[in-house]
């Protein structure tokens, strides 16, 4: 089997279908949106933060190097303001240096037990 790209693919069918499904939904231009986040205000950490970790999803090696400086600047710049960001950050930074362990555990450390209902997408 061949997913919609061309790439051979071992799964059945229907789950070649549903796999397509999935990556069509994933828009090419969220990383470019993400960027334009970034650039309209540029002390925003969890703009950062998504146009980090959408460059570590790359497969091009020149784009994860870039996601890695881009994120440094969080630091440098003294940006996180409160626990919510703290915890994206950390994680973050986890996924930056490849422990990913770390990046699913870091939430527990500091007793944030879930994410915030604002970044699940409810209005609260």
């Amino acid at each position: 089997m061949c997913d919609i790209i061309g790439n051979d693919i071992n799964t059945t069918r229907d789950g070649t279908e549903a796999y397509d499904r999935a990556l069509l939904s994933f828009r090419q231009s969220v990383a470019d949106d993400s960027q334009h986040a970034c650039d309209i205000e540029t002390n925003a950490p969890m703009s950062v933060v998504l146009a980090s970790y959408l460059g570590m999803l790359s497969s091009e090696r020149v784009d994860a190097l870039a996601a890695g400086a881009h994120f440094q600047t969080i630091d440098e710049r003294g940006l996180v303001k409160n626990d919510r960001e703290l915890m994206y950050v950390a994680a973050t930074n986890y996924l930056l240096t490849g422990d990913l362990y770390g990046a699913t555990g870091y939430k527990k450390i500091y007793g944030l037990m879930s994410f915030s209902p604002s970044s699940r997408g409810v209005n609260t």
